[in-house]
C-alpha cells in the first residue's frame, strides 16, 4: 500500500486538488495544521514524498529512489530543487514515524 507524504502545506494541498484527477491518493504533511490530520492508514509499505529532505530520508529508511527533481522554469515559483522519491523497507510504521514529522517552518 503506497501513500504520499510532503514536506509542507503548499504541495499536500496541491495534491489533494488536483491528484484524484490522476488517481492519486490523498497527501500527507508534517507542516504546520496539517499534521494534525494524522498519518496515512496502516499498512503502508511505499512511500511517495515530494519535497522532502533526501539526507534526512536516507538516516530513516533503507531504500530510498531520487525519481525526479521539479524545478520550474517559472521566475516566481517558491518550489525549487524538489525531490520527488519513492521510498520502500520502511523500518518504521508511519504511525511511529509521524510524532516527529511534525514541523512549523
Amino acid at each position: 500500500h503506497c501513500a504520499i507524504v510532503t514536506s509542507n502545506y503548499g504541495e499536500a494541498g496541491a495534491i489533494d486538488l488536483f491528484g484524484p484527477d490522476y488517481n492519486l491518493p490523498k497527501a500527507y504533511s508534517g507542516h504546520n495544521s496539517y499534521w494534525y490530520w494524522g498519518p496515512p492508514e496502516t499498512g503502508v509499505d511505499t512511500l511517495i514524498t515530494v519535497g522532502v529532505d533526501v539526507d534526512e530520508l536516507r538516516e530513516v529508511v533503507e531504500d530510498v529512489d531520487v525519481r525526479t527533481v521539479f524545478s520550474p522554469e517559472q521566475p516566481n515559483v517558491g518550489e525549487r530543487n524538489v525531490p520527488i522519491c519513492v521510498c520502500r523497507n520502511l523500518p518504521l510504521s508511519i504511525q511511529e514515524y509521524w510524532p516527529y514529522a511534525k514541523h512549523y517552518d
